[in-house]
């Protein structure tokens, strides 16, 4: 069976999603903490070098973080079922 390996992603797409997940990040009043915890959930590193331009979120962009919320939301779920109660 052949997979196609993407390619790795470049300067430019890594900054359009930086500036869409400062955008995010300004709209709930984060300060900067949302933009850069969404970067690293994306693609591993911290952000560096890139210009702090927000710019409105395309639909990709907020399906990427909607899935995230869900996902985070259903561990903390998770671990309140499975704590015992004392």
């Amino acid at each position: 069976m052949i997979t196609a390996k993407r390619p790795p992603p470049t300067f430019v797409e890594k900054q359009r999603f930086f500036g869409m997940a400062l955008w995010i990040d300004h709209d709930r009043g984060k300060a900067g903490r949302l933009a850069k915890s969404l970067y690293r959930s994306k693609f591993g590193v911290w952000p560096q070098g890139l210009r702090c331009d927000p710019i409105f979120p395309d639909r990709a962009f907020l399906n990427y973080e909607k899935a995230l919320r869900v996902a985070y939301t259903k561990q903390l779920e998770k671990r309140r079922t499975e704590e015992p109660l004392a």
